[in-house]
């Protein structure tokens, strides 16, 4: 298999750092699987929502492909209309000696398990028995040999009795490609998931205006000044709250929202100085967190929803994020913590604190990054 068909999003219920994770787990099994090339299906803008783009209006390809080089890979978008599918050959017999019957095939762009390929050009085994005296030897199998643009690809099945065991259909509609869920899904925290995750280039547009907040905003005084900048990733929505109370075993989400708020505020109270500036990621801001910034005298921000669509939208916040230089706090259960924890641009002097929402005994710890 010298190509990959990724689907980011198995449904409406993957987020973003599940389809980036996703992206990049794909990268690791086609390294490992000698596999050069990986179709992107389209990009889930909001989890729960059937609000889907091509995913080029969130990645940025040709940059993040440059660097991919190092790695002998290319993502490209399945869904951009140049992406053109030609028909080379399709084969029918031994890795050696084969039947070509690609006309047959082209009738149709499909060969289907009912189909008796020996009605097509003959049985190969009888056909090079009596052409050149040969016994063939091994499985047969039917092969599809096929361009993607510039990039080869192959498809092959098994053919027993001269019926294939499985459909093999090559799809000249780009929209219907055969897209599979990724081989390899967690964060492993492996080198070369880092690697890919820190340099991971994201489309122009959508990091400009995470550039322009942060140029127009009190950010750009604490970089100029180099005072530290502190970012906090506060989870602390409903969703979030029910969902991680429960796995605790807590009926009261409120009070459980009550303690790890407190958790957040005692890391405040021991590292967060005043001459610092301390930047929120979150969607909703209403917590005794912020509560206790402002009427303490703090300096904070709590980023504006510079995109609609949630999960662009943390895509940006994440790109504000990178500016950290003092403390880094995020979530254990949460992906998205340790995306931002791996996209700090210089994590020269910068701490990074995790919090257990899942073990309330625990009240953080400093994490190597």
């Amino acid at each position: 298999m010298s190509s990959f068909c990724l689907k980011l999003a198995k449904n409406n219920q993957v987020g973003f750092c599940n389809q980036l994770y996703s992206t990049i787990g794909t990268c690791i099994y086609a390294y490992e699987n000698n596999i050069k090339t990986i179709y992107l299906s389209q990009f889930l803008k909001e989890i729960g929502s059937n609000d889907y783009c091509n995913v080029s209006e969130i990645y940025d390809l040709p940059k993040t492909n440059e660097f991919l080089k190092k790695y002998g890979l290319t993502l490209i978008d399945g869904y951009q209309s140049s992406n053109v599918t030609t028909i080379i050959s399709v084969l029918y017999g031994t890795d050696l000696y084969s039947l070509d019957i690609t006309d047959s095939f082209l009738k149709q762009n499909v060969i289907r398990s009912s189909d008796n390929l020996n009605t097509y050009k003959g049985d190969p085994r009888q056909h090079f028995k009596q052409t050149l005296g040969l016994d063939l030897q091994g499985p047969l199998k039917v092969r599809v040999n096929y361009m993607i643009d510039k990039t080869f690809s192959i498809k092959m099945c098994e053919v027993v009795d001269g019926k294939p065991v499985t459909d093999l259909a090559i799809n000249n509609n780009n929209n219907n490609r055969d897209y599979e869920v990724t081989r390899r899904f967690n964060n492993d925290d492996s080198p070369m998931f880092r690697d890919i995750l820190r340099n991971f280039v994201f489309n122009s547009s959508i990091v400009a205006k995470a550039e322009k907040y942060i140029d127009t905003s009190i950010i750009r005084y604490y970089i100029d000044s180099m005072k530290p900048i502190n970012v906090f990733h506060l989870r602390l929505e409903d969703d979030a709250i029910k969902a991680w109370g429960k796995e605790v075993g807590m009926s009261d989400f409120s009070l459980y929202k009550k303690m790890l708020e407190g958790k957040y505020i005692n890391i405040i109270k021991n590292f967060v100085t005043k001459d610092s500036l301390t930047i929120f990621l979150a969607s909703d801001y209403d917590n005794r967190v912020i509560k206790y910034m402002r009427e303490n005298g703090y300096t904070y921000l709590t980023t504006p929803k510079l995109e609609k669509a949630r999960d662009v939208s943390a895509i940006v916040d994440m790109h504000i994020g990178s500016v950290c230089s003092g403390i880094c706090v995020g979530v254990w259960e949460s992906s998205y913590s340790y995306t931002l924890f791996d996209r700090v641009k210089d994590k020269t002097g910068v701490k990074f604190i995790i919090l257990y929402y899942t073990n309330l005994q625990h009240d953080g710890s400093f994490l190597e990054r």
